[in-house]
């Protein structure tokens, strides 16, 4: 029961109903047994039927009976990219369901291994944009001269064309997705290494003998860490880094320029004078 007396479901907040709700997160995943398993890799197609079953046996959620209005696919097995190209490929009216199970308009098998149809329709779809084959606003198929292209023709466009389409979406999306994980990890790793910076042992002469910041990180490698080994005990994966401090450098650099200065005279200049000069 909610604030205002309402009766609600406690998982949605929506008004309650004698609907069943179900939150599958919480159900133990069930598992084809195992010696079912282990003799299914020298089976042909065995370990994408178990794939299958298990799916299946493993449904997701959670959902309610408002939610769920989940494709019901035609074929069995599909992966998450095909079942994208079958969605696509549907939307357009481009699959049908023959004798032989169901084919893309230009009959090809949506999962057949042997066809690679993906990549086949990729290459087509390039093959028709390189001999003038393009497509309207109003979604007519038109070749290099202007002329609205109809029959097989048009049909091989518009399969090729929709399937190249999800695909270019599919790896941006895959792209975008990728950069946000790696920059979430970024900063991660920024925040890990920033701790593990004040914890820096230091010398009198305040360069850094003992570190756990890893010099192979965004930060170890912007305030210049080095040395030092993988240690998976430590909470950046490494030990043993050091970094020498930037004035005790340039304190060490120019003692370094007097020694070399006084060696060849300098302002002694004793090869050029200097003290044997007033002897």
């Amino acid at each position: 029961m909610n604030e205002d007396g309402d009766l609600v479901n406690a998982a949605t907040g929506k008004p309650a109903t004698n609907e069943f709700y179900k939150d599958y997160t919480l159900t133990p995943r069930k598992e084809i047994p195992g010696p079912i398993k282990m003799f299914a890799p020298f089976v042909p197609f065995g370990m994408t039927t178990v794939n299958y079953l298990e799916n299946k046996m493993n449904p997701t959620g959670p959902f309610t009976a408002d939610d769920n209005n989940t494709t019901s696919y035609g074929i069995a097995g599909l992966t998450n990219q095909q079942k994208g190209l079958y969605d696509a490929l549907a939307s357009q009216g481009m699959l049908y369901d023959g004798p032989s199970g169901i084919k893309t308009a230009t009959g090809k098998n949506l999962v057949s291994l042997a066809d690679n149809y993906e990549e086949n329709q990729i290459d087509k779809y390039n093959e028709m944009v390189e001999e003038g084959y393009s497509m309207d606003d109003d979604g007519n198929v038109l070749d290099k001269d202007g002329n609205i292209v109809s029959g097989y023709k048009k049909t091989a466009f518009i399969e090729s064309f929709t399937v190249n389409n999800y695909t270019q979406q599919a790896k941006e999306k895959t792209r975008a997705e990728t950069k946000e994980i790696q920059d979430r990890v970024n900063t991660q790793e920024t925040v890990i290494n920033q701790r593990a910076k004040d914890k820096d042992v230091k010398d009198g002469k305040g360069n850094i003998t003992s570190s756990t910041v890893n010099p192979n990180s965004e930060l170890g490698k912007k305030e210049g860490y080095t040395g030092g080994n993988p240690n998976p005990h430590t909470d950046t994966g490494w030990s043993g880094s050091s970094k020498a401090d930037k004035s005790s450098e340039k304190n060490q650099e120019s003692q370094e320029t007097a020694a070399y200065d006084f060696a060849k005279g300098g302002r002694v200049g004793y090869f050029y004078g200097g003290l044997a000069s007033i002897l």
